[in-house]
């Protein structure tokens, strides 16, 4: 693992203005092109809008890149120590513009990058996030290990996503097995110390599953996206990613269908979408 550290660069200027946040992002290319790539519209508006949000948040900026370094050193040695996986890929910290919390990038063993300023302050998520950004290079090691036909992987296709996530929230468990429930899914960041968004999904299972799925058919990808995978979403229900619920649970019952190996490594089958469609619309 090699952290690329941006962070004390963004705090170097206790003001930013949108020349000093664009000689930021210029410092380190490598770092935001991911990002501004797939993640963040790289426009005026947006850094305008992130500008007016900065001094706000700087104290929780600095909270966390306190604690996140540590953290992420701990739980890439229960990584190594429980899967025998060393990571040797770039982890990135950045300050971004208020878009994802964190993502693994488009390669097969990938980078990772963590926004700061949308990730949660405290230890439980922090640790839960770092397990699961890092159970998806875990997962896309073992499929390329076991043999995988990556040029034909759909990665933009939400279907796909919906059954990643879930194998993402299984490594997290498995390796921060002591945080409350819900933190596997919100991460804290909207629902520090409140059980309601799991109690919600639980409740609301079938209603849940019915409506991704016409959503699925009905919207483009970036709505679907935002809707039921970004923290910017959830206006449906007034809960954000319950997609993720979605994964798990799914994953989970293949898990328990097919063996934990056996499922880790279904989405080699080229009809593996098929399946998860066929679950979505199950009632």
């Amino acid at each position: 693992m090699h952290i690329i550290d941006t962070v004390p660069a963004f705090l170097a200027k206790n003001v930013h203005s949108l020349t000093t946040l664009q000689e930021y992002h210029r410092m380190y290319p490598d770092a935001f092109k991911e990002y501004f790539t797939y993640h963040c519209p790289r426009t005026e508006t947006r850094f305008n809008r992130a500008l007016q949000r900065y001094p706000e948040d700087r104290f929780h900026i600095k909270a966390v890149y306190k604690q996140l370094p540590h953290i992420l050193e701990t739980i890439c040695k229960r990584y190594v120590e429980q899967y025998e996986l060393t990571f040797n890929q770039q982890i990135y910290l950045i300050v971004g513009a208020y878009s994802s919390n964190a993502f693994t990038h488009r390669q097969i063993t990938p980078d990772i990058t963590f926004a700061l300023e949308q990730l949660p302050q405290h230890k439980d998520g922090l640790q839960v996030l770092a397990a699961h950004e890092m159970g998806h290079a875990l997962h896309q090691t073992w499929t390329d290990i076991a043999g995988m036909d990556w040029p034909h992987v759909q990665w933009d296709n939400h279907l796909l996503s919906l059954y990643r996530e879930g194998v993402a929230t299984h490594f997290s468990r498995e390796i921060v097995p002591d945080a409350p429930p819900h933190i596997y899914f919100t991460f804290g960041s909207n629902y520090l110390g409140d059980n309601s968004w799991l109690s919600f999904a639980q409740e609301n299972e079938q209603t849940i599953k019915l409506a991704f799925y016409k959503d699925y058919q009905k919207l483009n990808s970036q709505e679907l996206f935002r809707e039921w995978y970004s923290i910017n979403g959830g206006e449906r229900f007034g809960y954000t990613r319950l997609a993720y619920f979605l994964g798990d649970r799914f994953f989970q019952q293949e898990r328990q269908r097919i063996g934990e190996h056996e499922a880790i490594l279904a989405w080699r089958d080229p009809l593996f979408l098929e399946q998860i469609e066929m679950w979505l619309s199950q009632t």
